[in-house]
C-alpha cells in the first residue's frame, strides 16, 4: 500500500498535466479541434461528471476520517480517559471506517464504468494532440483515486470476524519487527490501524499503555498531516476538474 506521499507527488503531476491541457484551450484552433473529435470531446464531458463527483466524495470522506482521527488524539492526549472511554473511541473509529469502505466501494464502481469505453478500443491515429492529452488525464485521475481509495481503505485481514488478523500477526512478530514493518510496508492508516490494535490489546496494563500510548498519538499526528495533505490535493484537484470542463463546454460553443 502506498503512503500519502505517493499519492501527492502523483496528485502534482496531474496538476501540471492539466495545465498543459489549459495553455492547449488558449491556442486559437481549439474549437476547431474538438468540433473535429465531437463524439469524444461528449465522452469527457459525461466522465468528468464522474471525476468530479468521486473527488468531491473522496474530499468529504478525507475530511471525516480526520475530524476522528482528531477526537481520538483528544482522548489519547488527555491519558485520564477511562479504558471504556478509550475503547469507545477506537470502536467508533473502526465502525467509521468499516462504514467509509462501503462508500468507497460505491464509488469504485463509479471510476470501473468511466475506466473503459467503446471509444478507448479505436484507432488514436486520428485524435489530435488535445484529446490525447485530455484522455491521459483521464485515466491518470483515475488512477490516482484508486491509491488514494487503497490508502483510506480498511483492508477485511484487519478486522476480520471482530479481530485485528494482521495486526496479531504482527504483535506477536515482537515490537522491533513491528516497527520494521509498518515504516516499510505500511501506509500511515494502516500504521494507526496497528497502534490502535496493540494499545487495545494492552491497554490493562498500565506499563504497557504508558509504552503504547505516545506511539499511537504519533501515528495519528502522522495521519491526520497526511490527511489534511491530501484534503489539499483533492481541492486544486476538483478546480482543475471543472476548469478543464468548462473549457471543453466554451469550446463546443465556439
Amino acid at each position: 500500500m502506498a503512503d500519502s506521499s505517493v499519492i501527492l507527488s502523483a496528485m502534482h503531476g496531474l496538476a501540471k498535466l492539466y495545465e498543459r491541457i489549459n495553455d492547449l484551450y488558449r491556442l486559437p484552433l481549439a474549437p476547431l479541434v474538438h468540433h473535429q473529435n465531437t463524439k469524444w470531446v461528449d465522452e469527457m464531458l459525461n466522465v468528468s461528471i464522474t471525476l468530479m463527483d468521486v473527488c468531491n466524495t473522496a474530499r468529504d470522506m478525507i475530511l471525516q476520517m480526520k475530524e476522528h482521527v482528531q477526537s481520538l488524539r483528544l482522548i489519547l492526549r488527555k491519558r485520564r480517559g477511562s479504558n471504556l472511554e478509550i475503547g469507545s473511541a477506537i470502536g467508533s473509529y473502526v465502525s467509521f471506517r468499516k462504514k467509509m469502505n462501503k462508500d468507497i466501494m460505491k464509488c469504485l464502481e463509479s471510476l470501473k464504468r468511466i475506466n473503459h469505453s467503446i471509444l478507448d478500443d479505436e484507432d488514436h491515429l486520428h485524435l489530435s494532440e488535445m484529446v490525447r492529452v485530455l484522455r491521459e488525464a483521464k485515466f491518470l485521475t483515475i488512477s490516482i483515486f484508486h491509491s488514494l481509495f487503497s490508502f483510506m481503505s480498511m483492508t477485511k485481514h484487519w478486522w476480520r470476524h471482530g479481530r485485528w488478523s494482521l495486526g496479531s500477526k504482527l504483535i506477536r512478530k515482537g515490537p522491533e519487527v513491528c516497527e520494521r514493518d509498518q515504516q516499510r510496508a505500511l501506509g500511515e492508516a494502516e500504521r494507526v490501524d496497528v497502534a490502535l490494535h496493540v494499545l487495545c490489546k494492552q491497554v490493562t496494563s498500565k506499563d504497557a499503555e504508558k509504552e503504547m500510548l505516545p506511539k499511537a498519538q504519533i501515528a495519528l499526528e502522522a495521519l491526520e498531516v497526511s490527511l489534511q495533505r491530501l484534503e489539499d490535493g483533492l481541492e486544486s484537484m476538483f478546480k482543475h476538474l471543472i476548469r478543464t470542463r468548462v473549457s471543453l463546454l466554451n469550446s463546443l460553443t465556439c
